[in-house]
């Protein structure tokens, strides 16, 4: 998931310094919204 989020960074231009941060809170967010999901 890391990667599709930084690949769609750096085709939508964003700047490389704050890709690790943006990716980060993606996956966090991503996370916190799956936690009440049971499989």
């Amino acid at each position: 998931m890391r990667v599709t989020v930084r690949r769609l960074l750096k085709k939508c231009g964003y700047p490389p310094g704050l890709q690790k941060i943006a990716v980060d809170t993606v996956v966090k967010h991503t996370e916190l919204m799956a936690g009440g999901i049971e499989i």
